[in-house]
């Protein structure tokens, strides 16, 4: 019997049992072994030892697109908020009102900003807000008590600076709570699904609810409830006026008015209460103090308006049918364009599919993307460490795809197939479907590592499991593993000495099976025989002997010289091995490794490394 079998048959038994079996038949050495004077042998153990190097990253899903969408979920589109609408930091900063957000019709700062001319009565001679005053476009709601118009101020006011009316007119501003009279698709859906609207809905007032109120008079600007120029909220007031003003005879019509909204007031400081103006962007119903448009009309001869002739109007809450209900998706603003397919497909009504996935493979949690403009790439050698590789796969026509249930990363020749996907599938994730009145499934996970056969019975994850044991035999080192898992297909198990000062390796080879055959296992992966089942690589081995006959000489007076006599020689390429590497590793490697992979599945401590038995130092 071979020794290393003895070890592993009877690694239990006293040490003196195991060294009386190794004189009986030791095959492979030609006598016994002495350590420092003592008959014992070093055993190897070996355990899982996992530090990382398994091949990794992220699957991101970059888009949706959509297949149907489904408008009668109360917020298909996602535009509901506890919020007002256009509530937002002012863009003209600390020219203006500050860093406090509030009601700005004009997202960006531009000279002319026109909202958008839907639903009926159709808007007359239309009117844009325009440059004035503080940088920009002056299109402002500013709430009681915001810090632009003074500390300790409880002042709303509503500033319109508005270009393109009809000189000489006189034109009235003022706040209206309206009810919608839908025909067809509501306009706020045909939009942003289509860009268009086919039959305009018409905002009417809701029976009992039109009483007008507020004043008509020149607007001016003050923060003093007791000036006799502010407007005093009156509550229940539908529309409720603001101010008026001739327009000059450049155009243009400057309304900038402030209403009280002290404790005493209608109205009171802040957005979205029930005394607010300005009602959350949500699905509650609005109280009677609370308006969805600000509109300018033209007056009528006796300078009331003429509510047939708006002339500027902007949403700024949710309509509601005439028995005052929140209408689905009816929420402010009014939008001015339609939403991209990609955009419709991640909102709660969409069913949608992902069109593009990219993989990225991550580095101490940074992505760094490579700019390829293809679905694959290779890695070369010479990459530095950092270095970070992203794969975009941009599906073609989207209305021809089946449902695709997962991105995979798959190791192919250049120029393969693109429709039948090679046996090397290493890395894959999920990817989800999203059905109407759901969220959006994760953009972003981690992939799996493994052996991926399109969900069949044959994919796993792998992990880095099994153990080890074995020893240093004269010029031999036999170490036997067990159980470790079935490697994926395309990669195998290979034994490697290292140095965990230098970073040094010294490549053992492919792991075999056991004594006495020790066949290969470099088929393992697709080979489930011998020591090799559907999911483990139950036993193996792997061994080293030195074989040169080029001699160093064992320095006198050395104390390392272990089973080498002073003054005696030993093997050279024992030095430059055993005694240079103090751990054993087995590692997982793609089969078509360029450099040795950093994928540790099993570890242990060379006995000859962390002992006086090198014949001479170790070299560092």
């Amino acid at each position: 019997m071979r020794l290393n079998r003895a070890l592993r048959l009877l690694r239990w038994m006293p040490v003196a049992a195991v060294v009386a079996a190794a004189a009986c038949e030791h095959g492979d050495v030609n006598q016994l072994i002495t350590l420092d004077g003592d008959t014992l042998i070093l055993n190897v153990s070996m355990s899982t030892q996992f530090a990382g190097g398994v091949p990794a990253g992220t699957r991101v899903v970059n888009r949706f697109l959509a297949t149907a969408f489904d408008t009668s979920l109360a917020d298909a589109f996602t535009r509901s908020s506890t919020s007002a609408a256009n509530l937002r930091a002012d863009p003209n900063g600390t020219a203006c009102y500050g860093a406090t957000q509030l009601i700005h019709f004009a997202a960006t700062k531009v000279s002319t900003y026109t909202p958008p001319a839907h639903y009926l009565p159709a808007i007359t001679t239309p009117a844009a807000a325009y440059n004035v005053g503080c940088g920009g476009a002056t299109a402002y709601i500013v709430q009681g008590g915001h810090p632009g118009n003074g500390t300790g101020n409880t002042v709303w006011e509503f500033w319109q600076e508005l270009q393109g009316v009809t000189p000489g007119t006189q034109y009235v501003m003022g706040l209206a709570r309206y009810a919608l009279e839908q025909r067809g698709a509501l306009d706020i859906a045909e939009i942003l699904l289509t860009g268009a609207v086919t039959q305009p809905d018409t905002l009417v007032f809701r029976a009992g609810d039109f009483v007008p109120g507020g004043r008509k008079a020149v607007p001016t600007f003050t923060t003093s409830c007791a000036n006799a120029n502010i407007v005093q909220p009156v509550a229940g007031a539908t529309p409720h006026l603001l101010a008026s003003r001739v327009a000059s005879a450049g155009g243009t019509v400057s309304l900038d008015q402030t209403a009280c909204s002290n404790t005493a007031s209608a109205w009171f400081n802040g957005l979205g209460n029930a005394n607010s103006p300005v009602p959350a962007n949500g699905t509650t119903a609005l109280g009677t103090r609370q308006y969805n448009f600000l509109v300018v009309w033209e007056a009528l001869a006796d300078s009331t308006p003429d509510y047939t002739k708006p002339v500027y109007r902007v949403q700024i809450g949710p309509v509601m049918t005439t028995a005052g209900v929140v209408i689905n998706n009816g929420f402010a603003p009014v939008p001015a364009a339609g939403l991209t397919a990609a955009q419709q497909a991640l909102l709660t009504g969409a069913t949608s599919r992902p069109d593009t996935v990219r993989f990225d493979r991550l580095v101490n949690n940074v992505v760094v993307d490579s700019n390829l403009s293809t679905n694959s790439f290779n890695p070369a050698v010479t990459d530095t460490a950092g270095s970070v590789y992203r794969m975009k796969i941009d599906f073609a026509a989207y209305s021809t795809l089946a449902a695709f249930d997962a991105g995979v990363l798959v190791v192919a020749p250049a120029g393969g197939s693109t429709t039948v996907l090679p046996a090397v599938q290493p890395l894959w994730a999920g990817v989800s479907n999203k059905l109407p009145g759901q969220a959006a499934p994760a953009l972003s996970s981690a992939l799996t590592f493994g052996n991926f056969d399109n969900g069949g019975a044959s994919s796993f994850s792998w992990k880095p499991v099994g153990n080890g044991t074995g020893g240093v035999f004269g010029r031999s080192l036999d170490v036997q593993v067990y159980r470790l898992q079935r490697p994926p297909v395309g990669y195998y198990y290979n034994a490697y000495l290292r140095n965990s000062i230098s970073g040094a390796v010294w490549d053992l080879g492919t792991i075999t099976g056991p004594f006495p055959d020790y066949a290969t296992l470099i088929d393992a992966d697709v080979n489930a025989t011998g020591p090799v089942n559907e999911r483990e690589v139950v036993q193996a081995a792997f061994r080293w002997q030195d074989t040169s006959t080029i001699q160093d000489t064992v320095l006198t007076g050395n104390t390392s010289q272990g089973d080498f006599g002073a003054g005696t020689t030993v093997p050279a390429t024992w030095n430059t091995t055993v005694c240079q590497y103090d751990l054993i590793q087995v590692r997982l490697e793609p089969k078509t490794r360029a450099v040795t992979a950093p994928t540790v599945t099993i570890q242990g401590t060379n006995p000859r490394r962390t002992s006086t038995y090198c014949a001479v130092p170790v070299q560092q």
